[in-house]
């Protein structure tokens, strides 16, 4: 009877110990989650968000009111009407089961299609309409709701519309689980219903009185099979029979109620001040405590990798992954410089920071009074009720009953200048003191009256850092320190050190397994190791090199509910699975920081593992996790070979033309944890051997050769695996010059030249000998078209000499005259009294002087234009302009031959391209010469006219004109001519050559036009300036 009542009392005691445990745990704050908010400069260009989806291949996709967003893990691309969308204004999302997106739109109904859109379903009118819900059926076919009524697939993009809808505007679609068809909520403006369609048969579902009342926004199917459905101001169940009110309450949202079930069965419940998560029959709920977004939310998403979105006004997204939870001062946590953790007997969580003791309860976090100036690298709870807590050089007795501080320091028998790494009280109720420098120390005593004393530990100094303490399922203490490990088993200490198999003596950490064996982690940046203690030896089981990098400190170690270890480092928490997986959480994953504390570690029961780090408290929600994430999902969502493009790795190489050897490529890769640490190469095989890194998301391969080629994405997260994507295959045919006809045309064409070759060369062979006979009489025509040469040059030098003699004859002659006037002049003016005519001698004497110049300034320039040195400088001016101003030089001269010098500049002249310089010297030889050969009473006209391109100068006199063989020597050097000058003027032949050189040099034309009696037209033909309009002529 005893022994039964003393067995009641122990399952009650248990009971009433698990309960307040499991209270505890389920009272505790769940912690927070980091959100990111993105807007215009990731891409979205608004924040009016209506609908969210993931498609199969990884993209997020988000509608809003301008357009529909897509996300690739690094920005948004926008796509709105001109890529084919009905309207820009974007209502409902649906991912289709083959890769597929539809979408719904203010005005319309449309498909994806590559990197465009494609409007369906416009044969119905109503499907040009708004578009109020989507849903696959289990069959895979799209149902669409509208506001006049549901449509459902039949094929590709044809619709109909569902046969005896009752009527009512569709507000929201669900498709039963196991084939039971579908759910369409409806609304007529005053009612709503919910209808169960299998077939072509409706059957309405009833609620409870005030069901209805208001429109259904939203129906859902959780993990269970049940049921939900949603209005601004409640929600609803199916029990099967009927509609009933949920079991727990949920706030009244605005504008639109959204229901979400992601990938695990959960049904969410989003709205403005908390999110409600109903997994089996249990609710959680997630407000302002766990940083839920204090905005309304039309529209939610939990990706692949576990992130959650949610939209409404604004869009934000759950930084890392859901299962990690931070604390930190927002949730009361006043340090969050986090050195150890530990649930105490009621199962209450206690934290050691930098500064004092913290308590978790229902409320967050409570900083115990009378701890704030002690660093709690270590606490434990003594067999009297009170906590000591250490990490400064003294040890803290806090009493939770009276809440009564007692300090032990130096007095008592603690160093003044070691820290105090852990305590621990064994099974005896002795309490174990390991310090840094200080060695191993024994307390003794209870209450308020303790003393401490240094404990000798073999091999052992004074000034030894003992970095740990722990006590294993067998009552053995171990104790890691510089010189080794050290074990008291039955009242006996003892050390293992190198000798016994470890990397080195110095250790920092040591724990125990379930299983018994020992975690041990080096002092000097050595790694991890496994041992097994049996029959008084250790044996070393194994090193976690492989797993996690040993040249990282490790700052804390430990073994979770499920047998999964854990290592925190200055980078990351480590979690080894017992199948071998390992996994590094860092902050990109949702730990607070990735810098861990010394043994700052705990494990609960359900599988939930608390975390220290300098940052705050990291908790991993064991229920949330699924595994390690999948890998990053590569995509070569676009590219185009030449002009053609593509949208879809082939399923055999395509083949292109060798004009189409250009290759772009647009790639993303799909995973939005680990932008930042992610790695990206790319190569094209067939061109490229190695792999490099890639520059952006886009690579171009121009000019690419005949050939075999494989595009292909590789990334890798951190240290992990490469993960590869489908190759993009593909061939480029060689051009037609590199075909196989062509080089066999090229073959054929060889062996026919060779063919060629050969009867040329014995043909060349037979007509050697005729050659060589020919070749004498070439010589001998050589001989005589030889002498023929010299006596033609013979002929040329006599003509030059008489050229000679002519010009010194005329050279002779001309300066003679000139020169007797002068002296004859000179002369008269010897003992002339009379001003008057001393004036007109000095006059004759000018003249007489300007005559030797003109004609000595005529050899220059015939001499100088002969040799060429002189170019012209072609330039734009005004022809008429410059013909005036000769004409009025030469007016004088004209009159006092008694002849009529006039001009007729045309009509708009327009400007030529020429030297000015050599057309002026023309002007005034063609004048000159006309006014010397004119008789008295005659006239002399000068004429411009536009002929095509050209601007013609026309000199026309009245003289005696030329002959037939005078036009022919008209322009050669030293030309006498049949004509004389009419005036006695000095004729030396050389005006018309130096006019006829200047235009040959301008690349103007001159020519002449005469009969004997008649007189002579002199044409010079200018260029007119380029692009200058041509006048009429």
């Amino acid at each position: 009877m005893g022994f039964c009542l003393r067995h009641i009392i122990r399952l009650i005691l248990a009971l009433v110990v698990g309960l307040g445990s499991l209270w505890a745990q389920v009272s505790e704050p769940s912690g927070r989650l980091r959100w990111r908010e993105y807007g215009y400069d990731d891409g979205l260009r608004n924040n009016s968000i209506s609908a969210i989806c993931q498609d199969q291949r990884g993209f997020i996709w988000v509608g809003t009111e301008e357009g529909l967003h897509r996300f690739d893990g690094r920005s948004f691309q926008v796509f709105l009407r001109p890529e084919g969308l009905p309207s820009s204004a974007i209502q409902v999302l649906q991912a289709g089961p083959d890769g597929g997106l539809w979408v719904g739109t203010y005005r319309g109904l449309a498909r994806r299609e590559g990197n465009r859109f494609v409007a369906v379903g416009t044969e119905h009118p109503e499907l040009a309409k708004s578009i109020t819900a989507l849903a696959s059926g289990a069959d895979g076919s799209l149902h669409v709701g509208t506001t006049a009524g549901p449509y459902r697939q039949v094929s590709g993009d044809r619709f109909e519309a569902m046969a005896s809808w009752p009527g009512g505007a569709v507000s929201a679609l669900a498709t039963l689980p196991g084939g039971g068809g579908m759910c369409i909520a409806s609304w007529d403006g005053s009612r709503a219903r919910v209808y169960r369609t299998l077939g072509a048969t409706w059957q309405e579902l009833p609620g409870k009185a005030d069901f209805g009342l208001a429109r259904l926004d939203g129906l859902a199917v959780d993990g269970s099979g049940t049921l939900w459905t949603r209005s601004l101001g409640a929600l609803w169940s199916f029990n099967q029979q009927t509609f009933v009110p949920a079991p727990f309450s949920v706030k009244r949202t605005q504008q639109f109620a959204c229901l979400y079930v992601d990938g695990l069965g959960r049904l969410m419940i989003p709205g403005v001040s908390e999110l409600i998560v109903l997994e089996n029959g249990k609710v959680m709920r997630r407000g302002g405590k766990e940083s839920w977004a204090g905005q309304v939310q039309v529209a939610m998403l939990v990706d692949r990798e576990g992130s959650m979105w949610v939209g409404g006004g604004g869009l934000r997204q759950s930084q890392g992954r859901r299962f990690w939870r931070s604390y930190g001062p927002e949730e009361g946590l006043q340090n969050p410089y986090v050195w150890s953790l530990w649930r105490d007997r009621d199962r209450t969580l206690f934290a050691g920071t930098e500064k004092g003791l913290a308590r978790l309860g229902p409320e967050g976090w409570k900083m115990i009074p009378g701890t704030e100036d002690t660093q709690v690298r270590s606490g434990v709870r003594g067999p009297d009720g009170a906590f000591y807590l250490a990490g400064s050089p003294w040890i803290r007795r806090w009493d939770p009953a009276t809440g009564h501080t007692v300090t032990f320091g130096p007095d008592q028998g603690v160093r003044a200048d070691a820290r105090i790494f852990r305590l621990l009280f064994d099974r005896t109720g002795t309490l174990w003191v390991a310090t840094d420098a200080g060695g191993l120390l024994r307390g003794r005593g209870q209450g308020s009256h303790w003393t401490f004393a240094p404990e000798p530990l073999p091999g052992g100094t004074p000034k030894e850092s003992i970095g740990d303490l722990h006590e294993d399922g067998a009552g053995r203490l171990w104790a890691p320190g510089d010189h080794g490990l050290a074990l008291r088993e039955g009242g006996r200490w003892r050390r293992f050190t190198r000798s016994d198999g470890l990397r080195a003596d110095a250790l920092a950490c040591a724990r125990t397994l379930r299983n018994g064996d020992l975690l041990l982690a080096y002092d000097a940046n050595l790694g991890m190791a496994r041992a097994r203690y049996e029959q008084g030896q250790l044996r070393l089981l194994r090193h976690f090199d492989a797993e996690i990098d040993p040249t990282r400190t490790q700052f804390f170690m430990g073994e979770d509910a499920g047998g999964n270890l854990w290592a925190g480092t200055g980078a990351g928490v480590h979690r080894v699975s017992v199948s071998g997986t390992v996994e590094l959480f860092t902050y990109r994953d949702g730990l607070i920081s990735d810098s861990t504390n010394n043994m700052a570690f705990h494990a609960d029961p359900n599988g939930d593992v608390w975390i220290g780090t300098v940052g705050g408290i990291a908790r991993f929600d064991a229920k949330a996790y699924g595994g390690p994430p999948p890998p990053p999902a590569l995509e070569t969502y676009a590219y185009t070979l030449g002009s053609e493009s593509f949208h879809a790795a082939p399923t055999r190489p395509l083949e292109v033309p060798y004009r189409n050897n250009t290759f772009v490529a647009q790639f993303a890769a799909l995973s939005i944890l680990h932008q930042d640490d992610l790695r990206l190469e790319v190569r094209l095989e067939g061109l490229e051997k190695d792999w490099h890194a890639a520059r952006g998301r886009s690579e171009r391969y121009a000019g690419l050769a005949a050939g075999d080629y494989a595009f292909q994405i590789r990334s890798q997260v951190a240290d992990g695996t490469w993960v590869h994507s489908v190759p993009i295959c593909f061939r480029v045919l060689p051009p037609w010059w590199g075909s196989w006809t062509f080089r066999a045309l090229v073959v054929f064409g060889l062996v026919g030249l060779a063919f060629a070759y050969t009867r040329w060369r014995v043909r060349k062979l037979k007509l050697r000998n005729a050659l060589l006979e020919d070749r004498v009489q070439e010589r001998t025509q050589a001989l005589d078209a030889s002498e023929q040469r010299a006596w033609e040059a013979y002929a040329r030098l006599q003509d030059m000499d008489r050229q000679k003699n002519q010009f010194l004859g005329i050279v002779a002659h001309d300066l003679r005259n000139p020169l007797n006037g002068i002296v004859l002049a000179a002369q008269l003016l010897e003992g002339e009294k009379d001003q008057a005519r001393l004036n007109a001698t000095a006059r004759k004497i000018a003249k007489q002087g300007l005559d030797m110049s003109d004609l000595i300034s005529r050899f220059l320039d015939k001499a100088v234009l002969e040799a060429g040195q002189v170019k012209p400088q072609l330039e734009c001016f005004s022809l008429a302009t410059l013909a005036r101003e000769i004409i009025d030089l030469h007016q004088t001269r004209a009159r006092e031959k008694d002849i009529i010098l006039s001009f007729d500049p045309g009509v708009a002249t327009p400007d030529v391209m020429a030297d000015e310089t050599f057309t002026n010297a023309i002007l005034d030889n063609l004048i000159s010469n006309a006014i010397k050969y004119s008789p008295p009473g005659t006239r002399t006209f000068v004429r411009l006219r536009v002929r095509g391109a050209c601007l013609r100068l026309s000199v026309a006199d009245q003289g005696p004109g030329f002959t037939v063989e005078d036009q022919q020597r008209l322009f050669g050097r030293f030309a006498k001519l049949s004509a004389e000058p009419t005036g006695g003027e000095a004729s030396t032949g050389l005006g018309l050559s130096i006019v006829k050189h200047m235009a040959d040099a301008m690349g103007c034309e001159i020519s002449v036009e005469s009969q004997p009696g008649l007189g002579a037209t002199f044409h010079v033909d200018f260029p007119l300036r380029p692009g200058g309009a041509e006048p009429p002529t």
